[in-house]
């Protein structure tokens, strides 16, 4: 049966120029992946300048009883971008609301513990919140002729028994660059407001990521993430095609069982049926077999200054199973979640 080994967080992400790979069982200190040494190859390039590659994301997904939703920030060093996406579950009904902003409007914070990171923009605004032991989110957005008004509080207490959590240095192709991320899960409390209507988060569960990565020219990849209530159990999985160079060792994929964190193989995701058709995911160690069924795409193609992308971002349903460590099968059927695909170029 396969296993990752999650140990302590390092005090520092990068030592002496080189990062230190490998999963963890809490937030580092500083989310700083600065300073390495020649992550774009052996021409000597200042630091500053690779430093300028770096990007920041930050994913807050939320499901309560009518709505799955995300809120997303990126902040690049020359601009940065917010998008809120939710769906209703029962009619696959979209709702999207997007906003670039120019240099320095976003600034992902570096440090880790009673972060308040604000994303303002008109007629849009975004609050996060995180510490050890809660996250909180908070938007509000105006409307226009074909969306209303949207707003919505929610939270995360790390602290509650059916939390979990991981974070992970993980190589970016190459052993000289990397990713460094935590991502938590834990249940969801708030509500949301669209309109009139209000929904509460009773019983909801949320998740949220946090990320900085050096920049490649060109970056693609899929991911896929599944979100939900089994059996009064509390479940989360987070899967991502290939992103190490040694993906074995090093990723971050992983399933949250009401408060148990389980490490999973790397998966390969492919769409015999075109975006739109149903993804396959699997792996080499019959840890993983899924298929995921879109429902509703959120497709958008973006360009800023020398920035290109191209990212579709679905709601859909899961069917098939996922093994524990211990080797305890979770069977999905019609298991609500998000796909994406995402292509960068700069």
């Amino acid at each position: 049966m396969y296993s990752r080994k999650i140990d302590s967080p390092p005090e520092e992400i990068i030592v002496n120029g080189v990062p230190v790979f490998g999963n963890f069982n809490g937030p580092f200190r500083r989310l700083d992946i600065r300073g390495i040494k020649r992550p774009f190859g052996d021409m000597p390039i200042p630091v500053f300048l690779t430093d300028m590659r770096i990007i920041g994301y930050s994913t807050f997904i939320f499901l309560t009883g009518d709505y799955i939703g995300l809120i997303e920030t990126c902040d690049a060093p020359l601009f940065g971008f917010s998008e809120i996406t939710f769906w209703n579950r029962s009619s696959g009904k979209k709702l999207a609301y997007r906003r670039a902003v120019g240099p320095f409007r976003a600034k992902l914070p570096m440090d880790m513990n009673n972060v308040r990171y604000i994303f303002r923009s008109k007629n849009r605004k975004i609050r996060l919140l995180w510490n050890s032991e809660k996250v909180s989110a908070l938007f509000s957005v105006r409307g226009d002729e074909s969306r209303p008004d949207a707003e919505a509080s929610f939270s995360l207490d790390i602290t509650d028994p059916r939390s979990g959590q991981m974070a992970s240095v993980l190589p970016l192709n190459i052993r000289r660059r990397c990713l460094a991320s935590w991502q938590v899960t834990a249940p969801l409390e708030g509500c949301l407001t669209i309109g009139e209507k209000t929904a509460s988060a009773e019983n909801g569960i949320g998740f949220f990521d946090v990320r900085k990565f050096y920049h490649l020219f060109r970056t693609k990849f899929s991911r896929v993430m599944g979100i939900g209530s089994i059996d009064g159990r509390q479940v989360m999985f987070r899967l991502f095609s290939r992103i190490s160079s040694d993906e074995y060792r090093y990723n971050e994929n992983v399933l949250f069982v009401d408060g148990k964190t389980w490490p999973l193989p790397p998966v390969k995701i492919t769409r015999p049926y075109g975006i739109n058709g149903t993804w396959i995911i699997q792996d080499t160690e019959s840890m993983v077999d899924l298929a995921f069924t879109p429902i509703s795409d959120n497709k958008r193609k973006m360009s800023i200054f020398l920035l290109r992308t191209e990212y579709h971002t679905i709601y859909g349903t899961f069917d098939g199973f996922l093994l524990t460590g211990k080797g305890e099968k979770i069977q999905l059927r019609s298991f609500s979640g998000i796909g994406k695909k995402l292509m960068l170029r700069l």
